[in-house]
């Protein structure tokens, strides 16, 4: 006796159903999985940040004082590296953070074959690597690239400040900003204070030797918004 089979198969709309349900959860999760991966991301910057604060402490340790560019002034002036807008007096503005990465890292060369400022181990005497980055052959990509640049994980240089002034208390040349970190009297946003001229000068500083900050996500910072807006809101603050 013949069995009769049964043969399933698909219609056009059941499969035009699953290919709509797929597409409506592939649209839940990809908006997920983006906030996951920026979180990620914050959190590796964050960490790298941290990694630069600790090898610049070190060097402080071992030599008694800040690591030096040749050339910059030491004087009465902070200086804020990774930042290419002028900054108010008396901040000094190194558009490139990459002199002060080899030193923390001891490197005499760049990944593009040229010198760098510590030829000869000048600027790291003991030749002591006190920062151990990584590093990428791309050009612009995060790490340190081959021009020496130390780049956050959205591939923009790390900003870092540095208490040049030597009088314990940082100013950066974005954050001493009024227009960026006016709160309220002698207090600052971001735990800065002003002790110029609470709530109109540009004299807003960190009670520390060094600032260190990352645009974040949005690739973006502006020198006249308040901290907490716009482009200044998904910046990454180190000292925070």
């Amino acid at each position: 006796m013949k069995i009769a089979t049964r043969h399933f198969a698909f219609t056009l709309i059941e499969l035009l159903v699953v290919i709509a349900i797929i597409g409506l959860l592939a649209a839940m999760l990809l908006p997920a999985l983006a906030i996951m991966k920026t979180k990620v991301l914050r959190a590796e910057a964050r960490r790298e940040m941290a990694a630069i604060a600790t090898a610049i402490s070190a060097y402080e340790s071992k030599y008694g004082r800040l690591p030096t560019i040749p050339g910059v002034p030491t004087e009465d002036s902070d200086v804020t590296f990774g930042w290419n807008q002028a900054g108010p007096a008396p901040t000094t503005v190194i558009a490139t953070n990459s002199a002060l990465i080899a030193i923390l890292m001891d490197e005499v060369v760049f990944g593009n074959g040229q010198p760098t400022p510590n030829q000869g181990h000048v600027l790291n005497a003991q030749r002591e690597r006190f920062l151990d980055a990584e590093r990428t052959s791309e050009a612009g990509a995060r790490g340190v690239g081959p021009d020496g640049e130390y780049r956050d994980p959205w591939g923009q240089p790390y900003v870092i400040s540095l208490d040049y002034g030597s009088n314990g208390r940082c100013r950066d040349a974005v954050y001493s900003r009024a227009a960026v970190s006016k709160a309220a009297g002698q207090k600052g946003l971001n735990g800065l204070d002003n002790p110029v001229t609470p709530g109109t000068s540009d004299d807003y500083e960190f009670s520390g030797h060094y600032l260190i900050w990352s645009k974040g996500q949005d690739r973006q910072a502006a020198n006249e918004l308040r901290a907490n807006l716009g482009a200044n809101q998904n910046n990454l603050l180190h000292w925070k």
